[in-house]
């Protein structure tokens, strides 16, 4: 769920990009995509469960609570008008003028334009309905979800509540976690990739090392120094198979991305 989550993110703000390079950047279409997307998502869906209380402890509630309110604080956040430079200056104005434009296009004057843009087309959806704020909450909920699968990797011992706090309660997550940045989503991605590369250690299939590769690829799509993480996975494949085939296939995959 943790790999799926995060790779139906990454492929969907792709889906958007390839919408934007044939020059389709526009409200209508970018309303049939999520229709799509929506559709093609149905069937992975798990039951809902019938809502029952945690038997959590003192302390396992108490950790609970403090998390739900940083999630609560990025919410609030995200839903404020948005003030940081990086956001107005491109995070948001890059897809804004790819919207009026309908497609992607060089801006030379702009030295931001030329680094990964995966998550700045992705926020071209909101805008699209004339809502810069949700745009936020894209950010906020790709913070939460990297924050939910770091506990869930870990289970429910104690070292998930303490590695969950950890992460929710760090300065720079919380500063950027309700902003439309690039950070919450790029740790997730690489965060994500990291898991599917665990599975794949325990499991040696291949499956997952191309799903680790998409993921790390898609980091480096969202922020340039995903690329520290894609190149030295690659290298660390090569010493511990000691063969090149692990490598080229984690690689290529994120190559495609």
């Amino acid at each position: 769920a943790i790999a799926a989550a995060a790779l139906g993110l990454g492929l969907f703000a792709q889906a958007v990009f390839v919408l934007a390079c044939a020059g389709k950047l526009n409200s209508g279409a970018l309303s049939a995509l999520t229709l799509a997307a929506a559709v093609l998502a149905v069937p992975f869906l798990s039951r809902p469960l019938p809502p029952r209380l945690p038997a959590w402890n003192h302390a396992q509630g108490a950790a609970a609570g403090l998390l739900a309110y940083a999630a609560l604080c990025a919410v609030v956040t995200a839903l404020a008008p948005p003030v940081e430079w990086d956001v107005l200056a491109y995070h948001l104005a890059l897809p804004e003028l790819y919207l009026k434009a309908g497609a992607l296009f060089e801006t030379p004057w702009m030295i931001h334009s030329h680094w990964p843009r995966l998550m700045e087309v992705l926020y071209s959806l909101p805008l699209a309905a004339g809502s810069d704020g949700t745009a936020a909450l894209i950010h906020a909920g790709a913070a939460i979800l990297l924050v939910g699968a770091v506990a869930a990797s870990a289970g429910t011992t104690p070292a998930a509540w303490t590695a969950a706090l950890m992460l929710a309660g760090q300065p720079a997550l919380l500063r950027v976690a309700g902003t439309a940045h690039a950070d919450a989503a790029t740790a997730l991605f690489v965060f994500a990739a990291a898991y599917a590369l665990s599975q794949w250690e325990d499991s040696r299939k291949e499956g997952w090392l191309i799903v680790g590769g998409m993921l790390a690829g898609l980091a480096v799509s969202a922020k340039l120094l995903g690329a520290a993480a894609l190149c030295a996975w690659t290298l660390v494949l090569i010493w511990k198979t000691r063969r090149p085939r692990e490598a080229l296939l984690f690689a290529g995959a994120g190559l495609l991305m």
